[in-house]
């Protein structure tokens, strides 16, 4: 049984549902820019738009077409609900022992709540207010885990992650689409390990097999 003091929550995907809305702004995107609406699907999920960009468009300008992609996600959230179960969840756990990390910006993330409203739900912000930068949520992130006793650190527990999904078979992709890496040059350091220590288990146990049979 896991036991903790404190969890993170994603928003999208694990509190609420966007899948309806975020497929429609991307395969709208995606026409508008003579893109292949199903190769730009394949990026879209499990990482910032921004980086999804990056890798479907190099060429563009990705802070312009971020903030044109994300305006639509604002106004398009037909279909946008709360994951069934979310809420009653949030409600039975104690106050102060869980909190909402998202890549969204704080509009977005706030338009999406809005959207699929449930009594507890909250956004995590610096003390400023706005999205954490990816150093400044390391950092704190770091101290929270500090003020619980434990010894964790973000970078930590997503390689943690991303070893275990390859030692459950997945593939580069489908750990990147967790892990939200823009390359799967890093991703597939896990998976080559992982392959390896399946290969070595296969050939001690037909080492033994044969050995036995003598």
């Amino acid at each position: 049984m896991l036991t903790c003091s404190a969890v993170l929550f994603d928003l999208d995907g694990v509190l609420v549902d966007s899948t309806p809305a975020v497929e429609r702004v991307w395969r709208g995107w995606a026409a508008e820019h003579g893109l292949d609406p199903d190769f730009v699907m394949q990026w879209s999920h499990g990482r910032r738009s921004i980086e999804t960009i990056r890798r479907v468009a190099p060429a563009m300008d990705a802070p312009k077409e971020n903030l044109k992609v994300e305006r639509r996600e604002i106004e398009d959230l037909e279909g946008v609900h709360a994951i069934e179960g979310a809420a009653d969840l949030l409600a039975a756990m104690p106050p102060g022992h869980w909190t909402v990390v998202t890549s969204a910006t704080r509009e977005l993330a706030d338009a999406i709540n809005a959207a699929s409203p449930a009594d507890a739900m909250v956004f995590l912000t610096n003390e400023l207010g706005r999205p954490f930068t990816a150093r400044g949520f390391s950092k704190w992130f770091v101290k929270q885990c500090e003020r619980a006793g434990l010894q964790l650190s973000a970078h930590g527990l997503r390689k943690a992650a991303c070893r275990r999904l390859a030692e459950a078979g997945c593939s580069a992709n489908e750990i990147a689409a967790i892990s939200g890496h823009a390359s799967l040059r890093e991703v597939e350091r896990y998976t080559k390990a992982a392959d390896q220590a399946r290969l070595a288990r296969n050939a001690m146990a037909r080492t033994r097999t044969a050995t036995s049979s003598v």
